[in-house]
């Protein structure tokens, strides 16, 4: 009945009304049979899963192995589907890999800190259309449910190693303390991007939670591609409001009240496009602040007192505050975060407003 449960809970695109008497007869045959080729209208995918399952128990028939791989598939969010593990491995990798995860997710530890870990590891994410990638929600665990038990979307396979990386991690540093564990794995990451002055989007991403708290944990790129130019979303369409990951984590870090001073919400395709991205001045919705490739784009709101403020921090005659850039292997780094030289400058800039 456990195979037929996760083969179940994988085939609701499978499961139709028109096709449900057939299914009806091959769930008949299975119980008879226990014969899983039985279940031939079901998710193929998931059938050869509890297949290869069933050969890794029987070649190890190791109890304690039997009960970690039960713990993962009644875990919520897999449900049955071990598509993040490698049944290719010794049966202690497996098992010590299955511990950490019941660790990580047992319900103790946010899901914000647990995705700065992850991210940490490397970039798991998945496109799911050209300009959208899929990350983890900070409140929502379907949508850690799909990651995990996606098998088809482009950059599963980046999800799983990812994974993977961070379980292994998790095991090594130790399970008595799983926050202490998670923050010292991203602690150690930050470190070392610092030390080697590689700043690039991931680790922007994973230093400041703000970058990575839209609740769809879906971000769209009119480049196509990870990096500068994002637009961080609360739902899951252009048709609702969205912010600049890059803008969010520069207001929190300067402290700045958002809605007081700065208006960072954008609506459909007016704020798609970097260029024309802007977060206004609340009081009178002139630009203020947008992401460039380079680093921020700035404005004065022809107020002399901010002009002279941009001028003393370097920024060029039309309103440019970059930073040096490297690029190595297609990847482009800042030398200096852009973060923290945009928001020592919006510190400022609000200082004088109060």
């Amino acid at each position: 009945m456990r195979c037929l449960r996760n083969v179940i809970f994988a085939s609701q695109n499978e499961i139709r009304v028109e096709i449900f008497r057939a299914l009806l007869d091959e769930v008949s045959d299975y119980i008879v049979s226990g014969d899983l080729a039985a279940l031939k209208s079901f998710n193929r995918a998931q059938v050869e899963e509890e297949v290869a399952k069933a050969s890794f128990l029987l070649a190890n028939r190791s109890v304690e192995l039997g009960e970690s791989m039960y713990r993962l598939e009644d875990h919520d969010l897999l449900r049955g589907n071990l598509a993040m593990f490698d049944l290719n491995v010794d049966e202690r990798v497996f098992i010590r890999r299955a511990r950490a995860f019941d660790a990580i997710f047992a319900g103790k530890t946010s899901y914000e800190e647990i995705s700065q870990a992850l991210l940490a590891c490397g970039d798991y994410s998945q496109k799911i259309a050209g300009d959208r990638f899929q990350f983890a929600s900070p409140s929502l665990p379907s949508v850690w449910r799909d990651l995990f038990v996606a098998r088809s979307r482009p950059g599963v396979d980046n999800t799983k190693a990812t994974l993977t990386e961070l379980l292994d991690a998790v095991h090594d540093e130790g399970l008595v303390d799983i926050e202490a564990t998670l923050r010292k794995i991203s602690e150690d990451y930050l470190r070392e991007a610092v030390a080697s002055k590689k700043y690039d989007w991931r680790y922007y991403m994973t230093k400041y939670p703000a970058m990575r708290s839209g609740k769809s944990g879906i971000f769209i790129s009119s480049s196509y591609e990870m990096g500068f130019d994002l637009c961080m979303m609360e739902q899951t369409r252009l048709s609702s409001y969205y912010s600049d990951p890059y803008v969010r984590a520069v207001l929190e870090l300067a402290e700045v009240p958002q809605d007081k001073y700065f208006s960072v919400w954008h609506y459909g395709y007016a704020g798609y496009e970097a260029d024309s991205r802007w977060s206004l001045y609340s009081s009178n919705n002139r630009h203020f602040l947008r992401i460039t490739q380079e680093g921020f784009q700035i404005k004065s709101g022809r107020k002399s007192r901010i002009q002279a403020i941009l001028d003393g921090h370097g920024v060029d005659g039309d309103g440019s505050l970059n930073v040096r850039q490297s690029t190595i292997a297609g990847i482009v780094f800042d030398r200096k975060d852009r973060v923290v030289m945009a928001a020592d400058l919006v510190r400022e800039i609000v200082k004088g407003e109060d």
